[in-house]
């Protein structure tokens, strides 16, 4: 799919010009209703494609898809793809730093048993650790 595109120089239509595929990857998911007017998103790119690959999508089994259809098809799979493996990206960040936090309350956890069981250690025993030291 890639491959295709890049062999076919594929461009991408928005607000703010022509897009290549790797530009894509930097252009936000969504945007807000404020910078809308100014500012393009993959979610409006996504929706674009789809109207264009819906009006040029004759339905015939028999008459091949024209060569715009296949094209707005390809750029369309190729969109949705990058949404996909953006928002896939998003829950791992999201994910990694839930874990992250609770790997560290778990530590301090550990950390505070660790401190409760040498605080009842008797005076004996402390001092002997401390020699050990």
């Amino acid at each position: 799919m890639f491959e295709k595109a890049s062999r076919q120089r594929m461009r991408f239509a928005t607000k703010q010009g022509l897009l290549t595929v790797e530009d894509l990857w930097s252009v936000p998911l969504t945007v807000s209703t404020a910078t809308s007017a100014r500012t393009t998103s993959l979610d409006q790119i996504a929706m674009d494609l789809n109207v264009k690959v819906n009006e040029s999508n004759d339905m015939s089994f028999v008459v091949k898809k024209t060569k715009a259809s296949q094209e707005y098809t390809l750029a369309f799979d190729i969109v949705k793809h990058i949404i996909a493996v953006r928002l896939s990206d998003i829950e791992a960040n999201q994910n990694a730093e839930v874990n992250k936090q609770k790997k560290d309350k778990l530590m301090n956890l550990i950390a505070e048993k660790k401190d409760n069981n040498l605080a009842e250690k008797s005076l004996e025993e402390l001092e002997k650790m401390v020699a050990e030291l």
